[in-house]
């Protein structure tokens, strides 16, 4: 992957592995990495308002994956899909510890 300009598994694992301590404990039970791609980390979120949240976190979340993975994603990109069951995992309004 390193040879074609995309990150190592080394560095995939450690997102996917971390992302609690990346995101922090609430923002990733609603947020989950899916795949890192030519500089893009490309996410999920289980509601339309965690994605505002994140967008508005997109500089932080991307410098820790950097300090975690080893290597800084230059955009973030939000997906909605909606958790198992039909609706989202918490009927409050995003917060932030």
């Amino acid at each position: 992957m390193g040879r074609l300009g995309g990150p190592d598994s080394g560095s995939l694992t450690a997102i996917f592995s971390r992302w609690e301590d990346i995101a922090g404990p609430v923002l990733a039970s609603h947020v989950r990495p899916l795949h890192l791609q030519g500089g893009t980390l490309v996410v999920a979120v289980d509601h339309p308002a965690w994605a505002t949240q994140v967008r508005m976190l997109a500089a932080t979340l991307l410098a820790r994956v950097g300090e975690v993975g080893g290597t800084t994603p230059q955009r973030l990109e939000v997906t909605v899909r909606r958790s198992e069951g039909g609706g989202p995992r918490s009927t409050g309004a995003p917060h932030l510890d």
